[in-house]
C-alpha cells in the first residue's frame, strides 16, 4: 500500500469552506487553528545508519503549502526541525515536479507566487565528494493535491531528499553543507563550478554507489531499499532542471 492510500482525504468542500472562514475573519488562512489541523503526518525517510524514521506534519492539500525556497535546516513545511529526527539527521532538500498540469491563481490553489526550485529531483553532489565519502541519503515521495469539480485528485508530486551522516564526522559535513550553498542560504541545481554538475541528476549512479536508497513506494512497512538499481522507482522522473521564477509552471525551459 502506497502512502498516498493509508490516509483519509478530505472534502474539498470542507477545504474551501476553511479557506473561506478565514477570508471572513480577514486573517491568512495558516493562522487559523481549522487550517493548522488539515494534514497528515508522514514518513519521509528511514536513517541508514541508526534506522530511525524522520517524521513530519505535512498539509499536501495545497502547493502554497509548501515554501518556495528553503533555508538549510528547516523542515518540508519551512519550519526548523527542533529536534532532530535522529543525531545522523543532516539536512533535507523537496522538490515539486508540476507532471504537466497547469497551476491556477486562485485562493484554493496558487496565490500567485511561483518561485519553485526546479521540478526533476537532484541530489548534493557535493556532499558525495572527496574527502567526505560517508553521507548517505534517502528519497521519497508524496502526492499533492489539486480540486478537481467537488473533490481532490492526486496531480503533483512531492520529491523529498533527506541527508544524513555518521555522527563522528558529523562537523566535516556541515562544513560540506555550507559549501554548497549557491543561492545566498537556499538549495539549487549544481552551479557551473561544479566538477561534474551532470552527475547530481543521475540518481542511478548514486544508487549504485550505495549512497542513495529509497523507501518503497508498495511496502506498508516504509522498508529502506538499496543496491538494487533494478527497481530503483526514481531513476526516469522527467521535468524542468531550472528553477520557476514568477513563471507559471509547466513550462518546458530546459528539461531533461
Amino acid at each position: 500500500m502506497s502512502e498516498s492510500n493509508r490516509y483519509k482525504i478530505i472534502s474539498a468542500k470542507h477545504y474551501k469552506e476553511i479557506i473561506d472562514l478565514a477570508k471572513s475573519r480577514g486573517t491568512i488562512v495558516d493562522d487559523i487553528e481549522e487550517y493548522k489541523e488539515i494534514g497528515h503526518d508522514y514518513n519521509l525517510a528511514v536513517c541508514p545508519f541508526c534506522k530511525a524514521r524522520y517524521r513530519e506534519f505535512i498539509n499536501n492539500y495545497n502547493v502554497n503549502h509548501f515554501p518556495h525556497w528553503r533555508f538549510h535546516g528547516q523542515s518540508i513545511s519551512g519550519t526548523d526541525i527542533v529536534p532532530p529526527p535522529c543525531e545522523h539527521y543532516l539536512v533535507v532538500d523537496r522538490f515539486i515536479n508540476f507532471n504537466g498540469h497547469v497551476l491556477e491563481i486562485n485562493k484554493y490553489e496558487l496565490t500567485g507566487r511561483t518561485q519553485y526550485h526546479c521540478e526533476k529531483p537532484h541530489v548534493m553532489g557535493c556532499f558525495f565528494r572527496e574527502p567526505y565519502f560517508d553521507c548517505k541519503a534517502v528519497i521519497h515521495s508524496l502526492p499533492i493535491y489539486k480540486i478537481v469539480e467537488d473533490h481532490f485528485e492526486p496531480k503533483y508530486t512531492a520529491y523529498v531528499i533527506t541527508y544524513y551522516s555518521p555522527v563522528d564526522n558529523k562537523e566535516d559535513n556541515m562544513r560540506r553543507l555550507i559549501s554548497c550553498d549557491y543561492e545566498g542560504g537556499y538549495f539549487g541545481p549544481p552551479n557551473d563550478d561544479e566538477p561534474d554538475p551532470d552527475s547530481w541528476w543521475d540518481l542511478k549512479k548514486w544508487v549504485k554507489e550505495d549512497k542513495l536508497y529509497w523507501i518503497d513506494p508498495a511496502e506498508k512497512e516504509f522498508t529502506l531499499v538499496k543496491d538494487n538499481v533494478d527497481k530503483f522507482p526514481y531513476g526516469d522522473i522527467k521535468g524542468r532542471v531550472e528553477p520557476y521564477w514568477d513563471e507559471m509552471p509547466p513550462n518546458p525551459y530546459k528539461n531533461w
